[in-house]
């Protein structure tokens, strides 16, 4: 299968609809931030200690795997601030996700690691 990746602003909903999708279609789902967390640690502790640059270095190389392995990813929400992972991006499905402000800002007011 031809990667499918699910790109958007933070709460937009990518983690829920990449898990529910891979589901259904019986394959692998890869989350870029998790696959960042598992290594490195929580990303707000990642920016404090390592800096933005070097963690939107390892989100590229996330990026990166996840493609190569197929399946529904993920991505960070920031991921499309860099123009590789743009490019990346460009060679596979891409669904960009969003919704309402009020909706977003909700999420992310409910969410324990935006505290």
């Amino acid at each position: 299968m031809v990667p499918v990746a699910l790109v958007g602003p933070r709460a937009s909903g990518k983690s829920t609809l990449a898990k529910a999708l891979a589901a259904r279609l019986g394959v692998s789902v890869f989350d870029t931030d998790a696959m960042i967390t598992a290594v490195h640690g929580p990303i707000r502790e990642q920016f404090a200690r390592d800096g933005e640059s070097v963690f939107r270095d390892r989100e590229e190389q996330a990026l990166r795997d996840a493609l190569a392995l197929g399946g529904i990813i993920s991505c960070g929400g920031g991921i499309v601030l860099r123009r590789a992972n743009r490019l990346l991006l460009a060679t596979v499905q891409t669904v960009f996700l969003t919704a309402p402000v009020e909706t977003l800002v909700a999420r992310v007011l409910a969410d324990p690691c935006s505290h």
